[in-house]
């Protein structure tokens, strides 16, 4: 989805310049005899760059961009390294934190929910928290993660392998067809709309660009 999202906003160049921040996930278990070909050493791997590589990489970008967008939820720990107030997260479901906000129906170990309040915290910081649907947003409401004042319903795009042939001299129709929902503009647009407009929060998005380019870290899923 991240690669999506940089091809979409490379279509502004006048508006943003967006930069993936993304480290790659080095195989540190995985390199050890035995243990390296079991799927624990990978999934050990991934949480070493989860929880230590990818927020040390955010602490080194954080002086580099206007704004920042965490592609996904489960990676919303970024968020405590990253400056709150300038920083998005697109929330996909609450199925990571279902532990942690409905303990009952989803018990886990300590270790996960830990993770979990890790995550959960970080998406409660961010200055703005996308979502896909409105029964994602009717459950961030109902458990309190953020208040709805900075909540933006963001619509999965579709993929350029869905559409018809684009006919020339037509113009996207996009926006007209989610016009009669009160959806904002697909998710890529909407995060290039809102940083430009200094993260100001509105429903459905404001149309506005700002005039002058600015930078754009982009938080995606770790390479490996």
């Amino acid at each position: 989805m991240g690669e999506a999202l940089l091809a979409g906003l490379a279509e502004h160049p006048s508006e943003v310049h967006a930069t993936a921040v993304r480290p790659d996930m080095p195989a540190v278990l995985r390199r050890l005899p035995r243990a390296g070909a079991r799927n624990a050493a990978f999934n050990a791997d991934r949480l070493l760059t989860r929880f230590g590589l990818y927020p040390g990489r955010a602490l080194l970008a954080r002086g580099r961009h206007d704004a920042f967008h965490v592609v996904d939820h489960t990676y919303a720990q970024l968020v405590h390294a990253l400056p709150a107030s300038r920083t998005g997260v697109y929330c996909h479901d609450l199925d990571a934190f279902r532990s942690v906000l409905e303990p009952r129906r989803e018990p886990r170990p300590a270790w996960f929910r830990a993770m979990a309040r890790a995550q959960l915290a970080g998406l409660e910081r961010a200055a703005i928290v996308f979502h896909s649907t409105q029964a994602v947003r009717m459950e961030l409401l109902a458990h309190g993660v953020v208040p709805e004042s900075r909540l933006v319903w963001a619509p999965y795009g579709v993929s350029p392998e869905y559409r018809p042939e684009p006919t020339p001299g037509t113009p996207d129709a996009s926006e007209a067809v989610l016009a009669p929902l009160g959806a904002g503009p697909t998710c890529s647009t909407s995060a290039a709309r809102f940083l430009a407009n200094g993260w100001t929060c509105s429903s459905p998005c404001s149309p506005r660009f700002a005039r002058a380019t600015r930078s754009f870290g982009w938080c995606s899923r770790a390479a490996h």
